[in-house]
């Protein structure tokens, strides 16, 4: 858990199947009490996705009746590389492609001269600074 004022803060990872067919898992509060965590029936869980278990945080400082909230982020974990095979992937692809999806967004393509250096706002971290 991560602390912040009276809210904490915590990550959990959850499988593809779990984010996409629903979840439950347990978890030991800072308090001892164990918290069972479900998914709504029929919600879905991307990435980055934020969940409120609210009056789950700590006590408010100077205000002990007073309680703050959990948040928990979620990390969508996909099968591991050669997990899938050629024949789980056409059952896989015909399931997935009778889903509806968001429309994509556009992305606006930027140019730069010969040399520019580009500071990547993404998980590439390795590639901050570097020549284009």
């Amino acid at each position: 858990f991560e602390r912040r004022g009276a809210d904490l803060a915590m990550k959990k990872q959850l499988s593809l199947k779990d984010a996409l067919c629903g979840f439950a898992f347990k978890i030991k509060h800072p308090s001892g009490t164990m918290l069972t965590v479900r998914s709504k029936a029929g919600e879905m869980v991307n990435t980055g996705m934020f969940k409120k278990l609210t009056g789950w945080g700590l006590p408010q400082k100077g205000a002990y009746d007073v309680t703050g909230n959990l948040f928990m982020s979620f990390d969508v974990l996909l099968p591991v590389p050669g997990s899938v095979t050629p024949e789980k992937s056409q059952s896989l692809a015909k399931i997935l492609e009778t889903l509806t999806y968001p429309k994509e967004k556009e992305h606006k393509i930027l140019t730069f001269g010969k040399g520019a250096r580009v500071k990547l706002n993404v998980e590439h971290e390795e590639m901050n600074g570097r020549l284009a």
